[in-house]
């Protein structure tokens, strides 16, 4: 490849191989082996691009290597309006949306931690109010960003609720509001679970995650929420 740097054939002829051609590679990366990020960074590079010369081999795995070497360059073009202009019109809807939930979201916190009435608020936002309920830390049913934000919230004085925020994983906002801490308890199954659990945890990982295996257990608490979307 590198006696006759201008051209694949002669080396493909003496290793009995064939040249093959990949379509449509850009900076950014491409189909085929144009996945493997040092082959556009080798395609684009001014030996390849600009001089003309084939490519340095790049072992793609063990035993396998390619030589590339360009034959035709287009210049980068600013698309049609017309089309991008569906692309452009959904991620432009799509932003507006999230910027909105987002100002509702804050919104409807000051409002809830000011004392307006839950129902109220969520009438006035278009929310869904779903009745309180206790929610524990590996609550399947609460998506993982808003239980970890209620968890995360400081503890509710008596009377007053902690409300707060989270962005869910399909970009809409939750507000929830926290009235009160319920401290986890442990039956006699579970204790013997925590035992057996305790055992293997000081026997692989030693004692410092056995004591943070404990904390944890200690500090299991339930959270009462009163609403899971804006």
């Amino acid at each position: 490849a590198f006696e006759n740097p201008d051209s694949l054939e002669a080396a493909a002829a003496v290793a009995d191989l064939r040249v093959q051609r990949l379509d449509g590679l850009r900076r950014s990366g491409g189909p085929g082996i144009a996945a493997d990020p040092r082959i556009p960074e080798l395609a684009f590079s001014e030996e390849v691009l600009q001089r003309g010369e084939n490519g340095e081999p790049v072992e793609i795995e063990d035993g396998r290597a390619v030589v590339i070497r360009v034959v035709e360059h287009y210049e980068s073009q600013v698309r049609p309006l017309d089309d991008v202009r569906e692309q452009i019109s959904s991620q432009l809807r799509r932003d507006r949306a999230r910027e909105l939930a987002e100002e509702r979201s804050a919104a409807a916190v000051a409002d809830l931690t000011g004392g307006a009435d839950m129902s109220t608020v969520a009438e006035q936002y278009g929310a869904i109010v779903e009745p309180s309920r206790t929610v524990t830390r590996g609550e399947a049913t609460v998506p993982a960003p808003l239980r970890d934000a209620i968890f995360q919230a400081p503890r509710p004085e008596e009377g007053r609720a902690v409300v707060g925020d989270a962005t869910l994983p399909d970009g809409s906002r939750a507000v929830f509001a926290v009235t009160r801490i319920v401290p986890g308890t442990l039956d006699a199954g579970n204790a013997a679970d925590r035992d057996r659990i305790a055992s293997e945890i000081a026997a692989s990982d030693g004692g410092s995650d056995l004591r943070a295996y404990l904390e944890e257990m200690r500090q299991n608490a339930n959270v009462v929420i009163a609403e899971n979307e804006p």
